[in-house]
């Protein structure tokens, strides 16, 4: 759930279970990262956009109990953001999820980077960084002051 804390409104988002959620820097946006999808949420229209999935996620955002590799169980604050400074560009690892707003990733799977216009649509298709085997995308390091724990 997020709350305004100006107005007091609020409203929730449906997402798989065990998602890393990611700010925007500006706070207009935000990323959940899990392990068969990868949603954008415009959060002043609370309008929600499935990125990228795995066939698991095809039909929509799904539950799943498996832990994301390499994240650790107690709680910390995330040590990167997929976000750039500017909140619109962000990267992305595909971890087997290939398929990009209802079409294969033509590049494959690999580390790529996304530029959004301010209303949080995609400005083309993504941008192919590196095809090797990364483990875990992040564009800067997150203020542990100002971060999710997870």
């Amino acid at each position: 759930t997020i709350y305004n804390l100006n107005d007091g409104s609020s409203f929730s988002i449906d997402g798989e279970d065990g998602s890393i959620p990611y700010w925007s820097p500006d706070s207009l946006f935000l990323l959940l990262d899990g392990l068969h999808s990868l949603v954008l949420v415009q959060v002043n229209s609370q309008r929600k956009q499935l990125l990228l999935h795995d066939s698991i996620a095809f039909t929509g955002i799904v539950s799943s109990s498996a832990a994301i590799p390499g994240v650790n169980a107690l709680l910390q604050p995330i040590s990167n953001s997929l976000w750039a400074d500017d909140s619109r560009h962000f990267l992305f690892s595909t971890r087997g999820r290939t398929h990009w707003l209802g079409k294969d990733l033509p590049s494959g799977s690999g580390l790529y980077t996304l530029s959004i216009d301010s209303h949080g649509e995609p400005q083309g298709d993504p941008l192919l960084v590196d095809s090797g085997n990364d483990t875990q995308a992040g564009w800067s390091y997150e203020d542990p002051n100002t971060s999710f724990l997870f």
